[in-house]
């Protein structure tokens, strides 16, 4: 299955996308409500759907990869959750208290001062971010409603 449909590109895709399915914002970019405006583009009943990100990611990645809404100080974007990690942040009477961190790639540098952040050549930025910072998920299910994995 090509879920492409022979765009051979990323940067063409997601051209495609943001004309006829996302309705891209000038400078704010994507906005969360327009991601099912995909659906219709699918085929062979593959469908995105949104998963309860509300109280962060899962550890165990059930549903995985996901597309996650990251926002933080009046900046967001939307960035693909690869895996998962977690690190002392302090103890409370020698517990060990953790934090919880989401291992993302994202199509282009964050660069808060500037509008223009996505730069669609592909996912070439990996870091790190804190897992309170995921506001929306969405991930790829077949027709079964299986999560679709890489």
């Amino acid at each position: 299955m090509d879920l492409t449909q022979n765009f051979v590109s990323a940067h063409a895709l997601a051209q495609y996308f943001s004309v006829n399915y996302l309705h891209d914002q000038p400078v704010i970019g994507t906005l969360a409500v327009d991601v099912d405006n995909i659906n219709p583009w699918l085929q062979d009943g593959y469908y995105i759907d949104f998963v309860d990100v509300s109280n962060g990611i899962s550890d165990n990645l059930e549903n995985a990869p996901i597309v996650g809404n990251y926002m933080a100080d009046g900046g967001g974007h939307f960035a693909l959750v690869t895996g998962k990690e977690r690190s002392v942040y302090g103890y409370f009477f020698g517990i060990k208290i953790y934090t919880s961190w989401d291992i993302v790639n994202t199509w282009g540098e964050y660069i808060p001062e500037r509008a223009d952040i996505n730069s669609l050549h592909g996912p070439q930025w990996k870091y790190w971010i804190d897992n309170q910072y995921i506001y929306f998920g969405w991930t790829l299910r077949d027709s079964s409603g299986n999560a679709v994995s890489l």
